[in-house]
């Protein structure tokens, strides 16, 4: 068992579910990161876009690992998963992001039928699994889908967290990284671009339509 090593900042736990912005960052010690480069690789995140704009064709990959995925191997004595990456594109339906209580500006919504995923080896539909467990998985935009057919040149870069899904509109809600890299700034001090789209201080709590008051705590 690893145990992370530095601080956290996270929302208020007693928000209701009605507050769509609810986030926890780790801020590591530099001992313990000089630990993880054979791991895990970081993305400089001065490097990306922020504010892209969402246009029509542009590709998303959701990728995560449902608790169905998850399976107990008695023979190796080990818990192993499969892991569901899923190809898609933006809801297109303006009405839907208030049905949902969120915005544009801060949230993402990607499609996601179920009972319709195209198989990538075959192109015929299964059932795809439930999304329960995926709450934190990365959102990805894949631009050179768009734009070119060389896939061993494909480029990915986080654009959102997922949060929610929701059945009855066929897609899945998540937090746009420019809201994680604005409290990266205002609670971290970190030297990264500002979103030309949002204004948000979390320190006073002013947020639209969403308060989030911080805690602070040592890991």
């Amino acid at each position: 068992m690893h145990y992370l090593e530095g601080r956290f900042q996270l929302s208020n736990s007693t928000l209701d579910e009605a507050d769509k912005v609810d986030i926890a960052i780790i801020e590591l010690t530099d001992m313990f990161v000089k630990k993880l480069p054979d791991f895990f690789q970081f993305f400089d995140l001065n490097t990306f876009n922020l504010d892209h704009s969402d246009q029509v064709g542009m590709t998303y990959l959701l990728v995560g690992s449902p608790l169905s995925r998850y399976k107990l191997k008695l023979d190796i004595q080990k818990v192993v998963n499969e892991p569901f990456i899923f190809r898609t594109s933006r809801v297109d339906h303006p009405s839907t992001f208030p049905k949902l209580g969120v915005q544009k500006s801060t949230h993402l919504l990607v499609e996601y039928t179920r009972k319709r995923v195209r198989k990538s080896n075959d192109g015929t539909y299964i059932t795809g699994p439930a999304l329960n467990g995926m709450s934190g998985s990365g959102i990805w935009i894949t631009p050179s889908f768009v734009s070119q057919n060389n896939f061993s040149d494909i480029k990915f870069y986080p654009t959102g967290i997922l949060i929610e899904y929701h059945s009855e509109h066929c897609c899945v809600v998540s937090t746009r990284l420019r809201v994680v890299t604005e409290i990266l700034k205002q609670c971290f001090n970190v030297p990264i671009s500002k979103s030309k789209l949002l204004d948000l201080n979390f320190i006073t709590n002013q947020i639209p339509s969403s308060s989030l008051p911080l805690r602070s705590s040592q890991l």
